[in-house]
């Protein structure tokens, strides 16, 4: 004895992607149709270590964000990692843009503490 239920509690979509543009137009089209990002309706999910300069704001606007975590011996898990990477030419941008946040930010954190001890 189990109701069918419909309607949008019974929706869930994950977006499982490494490409800021697809990301980018998922978010806004979500914003169009009003839907709540904690609802957990929309997920995004990337590989762990990938695309961290989306997960993060992603995860800071209030939308779920998964992480896969590849399991295994190492001469099992760097072929497929090898795979997606290769697969996902944006992992490449993308890291270049995450080293470009990350030193921003130590610059800022350097400079922030060189103010307080002055």
């Amino acid at each position: 004895m189990h109701a069918k239920k419909t309607g949008p509690d019974r929706c869930l979509i994950i977006m499982a992607t490494h490409n800021e543009e697809t990301v980018r137009h998922a978010t806004s089209r979500l914003l169009e149709l009003e839907l709540d990002p904690r609802a957990g309706h929309v997920v995004f999910a990337q590989i762990y270590g990938m695309a961290e300069q989306i997960s993060m704001p992603l995860a800071r606007a209030g939308y779920i964000v998964y992480k896969s975590v590849p399991m295994g011996a190492l001469n099992q898990v760097l072929p497929y990692l090898a795979r997606r990477a290769a697969e996902n030419r944006s992992v490449l941008h993308g890291a270049r843009k995450e080293r470009q946040l990350l030193q921003q930010e130590l610059n800022w954190r350097i400079r922030s503490r060189l103010k307080i001890n002055k």
